[in-house]
């Protein structure tokens, strides 16, 4: 029990989406949309087989210490791929400037009603 609890706190941390940032562009490339696209693809084909034996502790044990350590290595992958294509992570949001709030143009004098 205690090698579950500890491994699903494992896998929390590495699956866990709290850092709220964004990417922001640092240099030419593709837009995000594209950048973002095409480097998830590339992620994807960043995995390794695996083959193991023994029993049944070690082979669970085995498969996931090698799920966790594809989800980041797939992580790394992607991460790598965005800042070739011009995108860095950054895990500080970029605030938005206010929009400018409208100015009624004035008028000289009076105006005519109908």
């Amino acid at each position: 029990m205690k090698r579950f609890t500890a491994t699903l706190i494992a896998f929390s941390i590495v699956t866990s989406t709290a850092s709220a940032g964004e990417w922001q562009r640092i240099g030419p490339g593709l837009g995000y949309e594209q950048a973002d696209a095409y480097c998830e693809l590339y992620a994807m084909n960043g995995g390794r087989g695996m083959v193991v034996f023994g029993d049944q502790n070690f082979v669970a044990g085995a498969m996931i210490g090698g799920a966790i350590g594809g989800l980041i290595r797939r992580a790394r992958l992607k991460s790598n791929c965005m800042v070739l294509q011009g995108w860095k992570y950054s895990n500080v949001v970029a605030k938005a400037k206010p929009a400018p709030v409208p100015v009624k143009p004035k008028t000289k004098g009076r105006t005519r009603k109908g």
